[in-house]
Parts: structure tokens; sequence; C-alpha cells
């Protein structure tokens, strides 16, 4: 990479040279109503950079450590690098200059600090560093098929070495044997990840083959739908906790730790669903969504928790999916119950899957994105969208409660 910015990337900045300054000096630095930081920038602009914290960029993304990772080296990225951190250069220029044209040129000399940072692959600058996935260990649980499988043959076609873990051993090496049959460094192991010992297990067959775990996906999971929650038995809450909870919580006691001793550059991904963000009426998936939305918080929780390491953290948010999750219950555990017949589950999704699901091979895809670009929500196939930003402004009024003061 080069050390500088480019001469075609700052002509796409609009506000980082001649024409940043001139739209500054045109500004007032005490116009009225406008937060700190964000005084010289357009109104258009300013809808798009909210003053408050954490910031969603022009590229829909809301990466790790405030960075905007939009997934381009180029230009694009540092477009969009620009515009998040816009708000936060012009406080910093506005404490040395009062002079406008200086504030404006100490901004774009941050700009091009920040890019440098970047490129040098800084682990305690914001905007995390391209992550190069060749030649490095990854370990993905539920990988015999479906979105595992998808992840797993992603994973390999960019250079990984990858462990295939599974609960279906002759399933996953059968997996495994169809990858490895393309040249591809892989190893299947048995996994069950509800239970600590196995991870811990599959985690040592991992770097005795491949040496140092680099990336880690946590993504074996069950479904459970088509019952009420009055009526759903405690051994069907065990088991659909201790797969989609457990399962993610035992992967980050052991999988991240093992990432972190050797200090390179490693990423984690935790397989939600867009189930954590919205319950559509009638689906009646209540212990499902309720796993992911934990599977959610866990991994917001260990983005906080790992800022200012070179470690990434991503929450792969998938649609419907053309994948066999509905009959992942004649795997279950004899401690969880035993094998269930999935025809309840299957009956509910099905339909739903063989119309609208996405190859899991595409999902696979996203999901190396996702790790190359430092990317946290990583959604994938058709999204709710209205139904997401109906209970998102649902909440944002009840906040405007005169009984909840903000701070």
């Amino acid at each position: 990479m080069t050390s500088v910015v480019p001469i075609a990337t700052w002509a796409r900045f609009p506000r980082a040279s001649g024409q940043l300054r001139a739209r500054m000096a045109r500004s007032s630095p005490t116009q009225e109503g406008v937060p700190a930081g964000m005084v010289g920038v357009r109104p258009s602009i300013r809808r798009v950079l909210p003053a408050s914290g954490r910031r969603v960029t022009p590229c829909g993304n809301e990466p790790p450590k405030r960075s905007c990772a939009s997934g381009d080296t180029r230009s694009g990225y540092a477009v969009a690098l620009w515009w998040h951190y816009l708000d936060d250069l012009l406080v910093v220029a506005r404490q040395r200059h009062r002079c406008r044209v200086g504030v404006a040129r100490v901004a774009a000399d941050g700009m091009v600090r920040y890019w440098r940072a970047w490129q040098a692959g800084d682990p305690n600058h914001r905007g995390s560093p391209r992550m190069d996935i060749s030649g490095k260990t990854a370990i993905v649980t539920g990988a015999a098929s479906g979105i595992g499988l998808g992840i797993a043959t992603a994973l390999a076609e960019a250079g990984a070495n990858v462990v295939m873990a599974d609960i279906q051993k002759d399933a996953v090496e059968q997996a495994a044997h169809g990858l490895s049959g393309t040249n591809k460094r892989v190893m299947p192991v048995r996994i069950d990840v509800t239970q600590e010992q196995s991870v811990v297990d599959a985690l040592t067959e991992a770097e005795r083959s491949f040496g140092k775990l680099h990336i880690a996906c946590n993504n074996a999971g069950v479904p459970m739908h088509g019952t009420k929650l009055v009526d759903v038995p405690p051994a069907d809450w065990e088991f659909v906790i201790g797969v989609n909870v457990w399962g993610i919580i035992h992967g980050i006691r052991h999988f991240v730790p093992a990432v972190l001793k050797h200090g390179e550059a490693g990423h984690i991904v935790n397989t939600a669903s867009v189930a954590a963000f919205q319950n559509r009426r009638g689906t009646d998936q209540g212990p499902y969504s309720m796993s992911k939305y934990a599977a959610l918080s866990l991994s917001e929780a260990l983005e906080h928790e790992l800022e200012g390491t070179n470690f990434g953290v991503s929450v792969l948010c998938p649609g419907p999916i053309n994948t066999a999750i509905a009959r992942g219950a004649r795997n279950r555990p004899d401690h969880m119950g035993g094998p269930k017949d999935p025809a309840q589950d299957a009956a509910v999704l099905a339909e739903r899957l063989a119309t609208t699901g996405l190859d899991p091979r595409r999902v696979g895809e996203r999901v190396v994105d996702a790790i190359r670009t430092r990317t946290f929500y990583a959604f994938v196939s058709a999204v709710p969208a209205d139904v997401i930003k109906a209970r998102h402004r649902r909440i944002e009024d009840a906040l405007n409660s005169d009984w909840v003061t903000h701070y």
C-alpha cells in the first residue's frame, strides 16, 4: 500500500481541500442550533453525521471501534472514513485554531494521519485495517451443512486453513472431504458446543494441526418455532439456549484468548439472526428470537471489551437462508432430551426457506467480506427492514416520555 493518500482520492473529498476551506469560510463558527463539531458542514451532511457517539456511515455499516470499514481499500474507503470522522476532526481543529482556514487545514491533515495509521495497521487506531485471511487458521462450528458449510467454503477459497466442527461426525467428515478434494487445507472435528470440554478439545485439535488460531465463527444454531411461550417445555428451552447462547459463550471463553495470546490480527463472528432485531406476529419464535438477542448482546459487549486490540468482531444477521436448520432437533444431545421429530419446526420454516432462502454460499462470502473489512453488523438475505424500523421508532417514542431523563 502507498503511504500517502492518492490525489484521486482527495479529489473525491467534498471538504478535503479548496472546497472544504471555501465552504467552511462561508460558515459562521457560531451558528445557532448546530452541534459542536458540525459547524461548516452542510445540513445535508449533518443529517448523516449525527453528533451522538457511534455513527452509521454513508456506506451503511457501523463497524467496530467507531470506524468506517466500507470494504474498499482505495478511495471509497477514504471517502467513507472522511465522512465518519469529520465531526471529530473539526472539534479537535477548533481547539487549536480560531481561523476558519486553519481549522480546515488541521481537519484535512488529521484525515491524512487517520489514513496512514489505517494503512500501517495500527491496532489502537479506530479505523482497523483490513484483515488478510490467506494463510490464517479458522474454526467454524455447525460446519457440516447450511451456513456453516458456506462459511467454511468461503474461508477455504480465501486461502485459510479451516477447522470444520460439527456435532454430526460423519456429515462433517464428508463435507470436509468435499472441500479437501479441491486442494484446500481443511480438517473435520466433532464438537458439541453445549459442552465446554468439547469446545476445548476442538480448539486443541485445531492448534495441533494448524498452529495459531486467528478466526472463530460461532455458527452452530438450532431453531425453535411454532410453539407459544407458555407451551414450550423446559427441555426445549435448555436446548435452544444451550446451542444458541452457551455455544457462543463457550466459543468466546476459549477461542478469543487463543487468538489474543499470540498478538496477531484476529476476528470472531457470532451468528445471530434478523430475529435478534424483531419478533414478528404469528411466527411463535419467542425462544429462538430470545437466543439471538443474546447472541447480539454478547457480540456488542465483546466488541467494546476488545476495543484497542487488533481483534475484530462481527455479528452475522441472516434473513431466510436455504438450510436444513429446521431439522436441527435430530441432533439434540441426550442430556437435553435427546433427538426430537423436527416435523413441527420444519412445517413452519420449510415453505419460507424454499421460497426466499438465500444460497448459504453467498452467506459465506458475506462473512469473509465482514472479516476482511471489520464490519460489525453483517446483514444478508431478505431483511424485514420496515418491521425493524417500526420497533426502533416505538423505542424512540418511549424515550420521549416525561418519566425519562436523557444522559
